[in-house]
């Protein structure tokens, strides 16, 4: 069913851009062809791709895919684009309705053009009126699609190249009111939204490990959708996480993704890498001073492994609630439960930053924060990660990938 509508989606997309691109555009042979041709072989190279992905057993992307999912971003520009060109034509009809009933109703003056003789005949006068009106919108609607050509090339070329190449360092500053004064500047590193899987690899797992050793952390955070395919598949490929080091170890919690694969592997797999799973717990990080660590499950887990299903009142179950305590979440509208339960900080992913602007605007429907420090309540705060990889087109516009340094200060 799923498939199915995605697929219907595509096709219909498809043929929206088709009307507007080419048939509105009155395009001149041999060029019609050729764009039809282009946009069917898109739609079906697409389509394919993502029927293929789902119902194959292999989890890699080949060059196929790879080029599919390219165009797939790129046909997400095109068709922002396009809408976007739809939406100010429809509000400014209104005003052109407007002005050319203005310029009819415009009394004759000394030197305008003589009214054709009614000898003439209306069919041939409504013609000839009615032509520079079509010239003028194949005109527009020409000139509109090269340029939107032009830009979803140039989105499209660095965006490919920012999800492959690109990979930001921020560092903030989060004030705790209960954190020990002797913890003042501990350093978490998150990473977040990896996807080992289709596209990335054991290659680009050990170039994060050795990225994250160089900051030197004290803690390492690993906020979800680590994998996208099963321990089976791509063990191996997640074995470089071995090398991670810090003072007080690296923690994960589940994303929606690792439900999508059986997390049960993965949660019984991460631990003889030495990373501690949070199932719905808590644990104290520090030595003689010190301050509680927690994580809650995805709530994906409510509808396929309901033995995973995240638990709040569990996770901070018989602590101290004097001591600070800071939560590790993969999905920005956890900070609810982050908040209920005291936490002075929340460590969250999920959202890639939006991955493709403006995509951003949509996932915000769903979740109250798209990335960066917020602060939620009085005595909550909340710092979303743009992800340490991507998923779905090999793209990120105006998002680019991150390993985060979160350094805490005692306020």
């Amino acid at each position: 069913m799923l498939v199915g509508g995605v697929s219907a989606v595509l096709i219909a997309l498809h043929y929206y851009i088709w009307r507007r691109k080419v048939h509105d555009a009155a395009l001149p042979q041999p060029w019609r062809r050729i764009a039809t041709a282009c946009l069917v072989v898109g739609c079906c190279v697409v389509v394919g791709a993502f029927l293929s992905w789902r119902l194959m057993a292999t989890q890699r992307v080949g060059l196929f895919r790879f080029a599919a999912f390219v165009w797939l971003g790129s046909f997400f520009y095109i068709v922002v684009s396009w809408a976007a060109f739809d939406l100010l034509r429809l509000v400014l009809m209104p005003v052109s309705k407007v002005l050319n009933g203005m310029a009819k109703d415009r009394p004759p003056h000394e030197g305008d053009i003589p009214a054709k003789s009614a000898a003439t005949p209306a069919a041939d006068s409504d013609a000839a009126s009615d032509q520079p009106a079509l010239d003028r919108r194949a005109f527009l609607s020409r000139g509109f699609a090269a340029v939107s050509l032009l830009g979803t090339a140039g989105m499209a070329t660095a965006g490919v190249r920012s999800a492959l190449d690109e990979i930001t360092e921020p560092v903030l500053e989060v004030r705790l009111r209960r954190l020990p004064r002797s913890l003042d500047g501990f350093r978490i590193v998150q990473i977040a939204d990896l996807h080992i899987g289709p596209y990335l690899d054991g290659r680009f797992v050990r170039g994060v490990v050795e990225r994250v050793n160089r900051l030197k952390p004290d803690l390492v955070a690993i906020t979800g959708d680590l994998v996208d395919g099963t321990v089976e598949n791509i063990g191996r490929d997640i074995e470089p996480l071995a090398g991670l080091r810090s003072r007080f170890g690296s923690y994960f919690v589940t994303g929606n993704h690792e439900f999508y694969v059986k997390a049960a592997p993965w949660l019984a797999f991460l631990p003889r890498l030495g990373v501690r799973v949070l199932d719905n717990e808590h644990v104290s990080v520090g030595d003689d001073a010190s301050f509680d660590l927690a994580g809650i499950h995805d709530p994906t887990a409510r509808y396929t492994e309901t033995e995973f299903t995240p638990d709040i009142d569990k996770a901070v179950a018989g602590r101290d609630e004097s001591r600070e305590l800071i939560l590790l979440a993969h999905q920005p509208a956890q900070v609810w439960a982050a908040e209920n339960c005291g936490a002075g900080l929340m460590l969250a992913g999920h959202t890639h930053g939006g991955q493709l602007w403006p995509f951003g605007a949509l996932v915000l429907l769903g979740q109250p924060y798209l990335y960066g420090l917020h602060r939620h309540a009085p005595g909550t705060q909340i710092y979303v990660s743009r992800g340490t990889g991507f998923w779905g087109p090999p793209m990120r516009v105006l998002a680019p990938a991150e390993i985060t340094s979160i350094i805490l200060h005692a306020d």
